[in-house]
């Protein structure tokens, strides 16, 4: 189990770093998820050869490095990771707005 986590982790730091940060290109709020649902299709041989995963990818091209079945759904797994932290850092953020808009008041 640690050895899998530790892939995901890898995984989700190349897509930081390596791949383009998510950073640098503009994501509406459901594209994390479509494509962490892409790449679990991927490893499906019957959904990838219906080009279903196509459907869910939310940029273009889908990636042609397809790999293995398992290398996919690290991949997926890597994206749900990057959602969840998305969504994390969005909360964050409502916190901190709502802090700073609350001292204002008490001035």
């Amino acid at each position: 189990m640690k050895v899998i986590l530790k892939q995901i982790v890898a995984e989700r730091r190349a897509y930081l770093t390596i791949i383009q940060p998510l950073s640098e290109r503009f994501i509406r709020p459901n594209d994390l998820p479509k494509a962490a649902a892409a790449m679990a299709l991927l490893s499906d041989e019957d959904f990838a050869g219906a080009d279903w995963p196509r459907l869910f990818w939310p940029w273009r091209p889908l990636p042609d490095a397809r790999g293995t079945p398992r290398a996919n759904l690290i991949r997926s797994a890597a994206l749900i990771l990057a959602a969840i932290q998305r969504l994390d850092t969005l909360a964050d953020d409502e916190k901190k707005r709502k802090g700073m808009s609350e001292r204002g008041r008490r001035r």
